[in-house]
Parts: structure tokens; sequence; C-alpha cells
């Protein structure tokens, strides 16, 4: 019968796969967690440069990762196979695990940069139509300000009231509610 490795050694795996894969875990329920959406551009860029993050600690982690890997499957390979070793089996399973955890971890580091970036997008946006909003509402009360008292005379009240219309027409039209492209 094939042995996997000396107890050592196979209990040193076993320490290692195990303390990478709790961290692994930690990183992926923090990803799995919705994250608080900021209508504040920077707070954004903020939230995108922490994802950016995980994404270089994840790279940083690759040397342990592929180390795990291919000591793993050469201990397998050792052994009479994961189908017929209870051992080699144990180790087939984290590694799978392992595996699976990074393949997640890659994923939603992507799906969350991807959707904070069309959130960045729609808070410019925002921002960009607030700005316009605000300048309009400041027109208009400068052209009310600046309307003559009400006029007995009945042309001055056709004027005011066109004046009005005007404004009226100029505040409701979509151009001032309309993101700008």
């Amino acid at each position: 019968m094939a042995e996997l490795g000396s107890p050592r050694e196979v209990a040193q795996f076993h320490d290692k796969i195990d303390s990478t894969l709790e961290s692994l875990k930690g990183t992926v329920e923090r990803l799995r967690q919705p994250p608080s959406i900021s209508a504040e551009v920077e707070k954004i860029k903020e939230q995108i440069s922490e994802n950016k993050n995980v994404s270089v600690d994840l790279e940083r982690r690759q040397p342990v990762y592929e180390t795990l890997k291919q000591r793993g499957k050469e201990m397998i390979a050792r052994s009479e196979g994961a189908d017929k070793d209870i051992s080699a089996k144990a180790v087939q399973d984290k590694l799978d695990q392992m595996v699976l955890i990074w393949e997640d971890i890659q994923t939603l580091t992507e799906e969350r940069e991807a959707k904070l970036l069309d959130v960045m997008k729609l808070a410019a946006k925002l921002w960009c139509s607030h700005v316009a909003l605000a300048a309009t509402i400041k027109d208009t009360q400068e052209l009310i300000g600046e309307l003559e008292g009400p006029g007995v005379d009945p042309s001055l009240v056709k004027q005011q009231q066109e004046d009005i219309e005007h404004i009226t027409e100029t505040f409701e039209s979509d151009t001032y509610l309309r993101f700008p492209e």
C-alpha cells in the first residue's frame, strides 16, 4: 500500500491548507456581504480601491495556492488514488474546496468591481443633474423676483401670464431633468 507521504509531511500539508482555507473562507464571506452603496463618487472610488486590494491580496497568495495544489496532487499520486485511499480522498476534498473558494473570490471581486463602476457612473450623472437642477431653480427664483407686481392693466396681466407660462415650461421641460449623456 502506497502512502501519501511521511506523517510529518501530511500533517504539515493539512495545517497549511487548513489555514489557507480559513483565510479564503473569511475573504469570500466578506465579499458575499453586499456593500453599502453611497451616492458620493469619492466613496465609491474608495470601495473600488478596497475591492482591488482583495484582488492584489489574492495575487499575493497565488504562490501558496499553487504550491498547495502541486503538493496535494503529488501526495495523491503517491497513494492508491482518491477513490481507494481515504487519506488521499481527504486531500482531494480539501484541494477541491480550496479551488472552488479561490474561483468564487475571483468571480465575486470581478462582479463587485463591475457593479461599483456602474454605480459610480450613475452617481456622477446624478450630481451633474443635481447641479443643473439647482441652477435652474436659482434662475427661476431670480426671474420670479424680477417680475413686476400684479398689474391692473390687461396687457400687463397678459404679459405676466406669458412670462409665468414660459418659466413653467422651462422648469417642466425634461432638458433640465435629463441625465447628461
